[in-house]
């Protein structure tokens, strides 16, 4: 981790020693001082990567990854805690694309929702093309974010075969899975985190 902040050398350092005490509380001490988006972009990405690259290089370290991951998804589900669903009983929903497992991002957007008020509703990963439409049609959501982090996981059909919603439900996808040139015209896509959460609010009106 050359060249970053002591924040992020500090968590890189509690990760590599597996020290999740640690690990949580400099990932919710930088969430209540910096907010989520700065957080994340600045402080858990870098370590994230490196963690991820670490073990695509090397074969070692899954521990510290999933380790990390945790602690990340536990400060950020704190965080998030007590914001409301949106007027109407109309929910947020987000999900991860049929296969995919990388959840995290959803958390992260859950937490970054839950700074502006709003509440959502994290599925996590993997989720079945079959489970996510009952979803759809059991809480008729006002927003649904679906997550893709790899091109094979990013399957079209997931987001065109959704049932109908009266009123429509707001389509958003995210991550790098996705070609947002082969996105149907309904369907949004997020940059990234700050650009999710003001998607989700525009969808809701706010």
């Amino acid at each position: 981790l050359p060249g970053v902040s002591d924040v992020v050398r500090g968590l890189g350092r509690a990760a590599m020693a597996l020290d999740s005490a640690t690990m949580t509380r400099i990932v919710t001490e930088e969430l209540d001082s910096q907010g989520v988006v700065r957080t994340w972009e600045q402080v858990l990405a870098p370590v994230l990567v490196a963690a991820g690259a670490r073990w695509a290089s090397t074969g070692e370290g899954v521990e510290v990854e999933h380790l990390l991951s945790d602690c990340v998804a536990a400060a950020l589900r704190q965080h998030g805690r007590g914001a409301r669903e949106p007027a109407g009983g109309r929910p947020v929903l987000l999900a991860c694309a049929p296969d995919d497992q990388h959840a995290l991002p959803l958390h992260a957007l859950s937490a970054g929702l839950a700074e502006r008020g709003t509440a959502s509703r994290v599925l996590g990963a993997a989720m079945p093309t079959e489970a996510l439409h009952a979803a759809v049609r059991r809480t008729g959501p006002a927003v649904l974010f679906v997550w893709s982090q790899l091109r094979a996981t990013a399957d079209v059909a997931v987001l065109t075969s959704l049932p109908l919603t009266r009123p429509p439900t707001t389509l958003l996808v995210g991550g790098p899975g996705w070609d947002v040139q082969r996105l149907p015209d309904r369907v949004g896509a997020a940059s990234g985190l700050a650009h999710a959460v003001e998607l989700v609010g525009q969808a809701l009106g706010a």
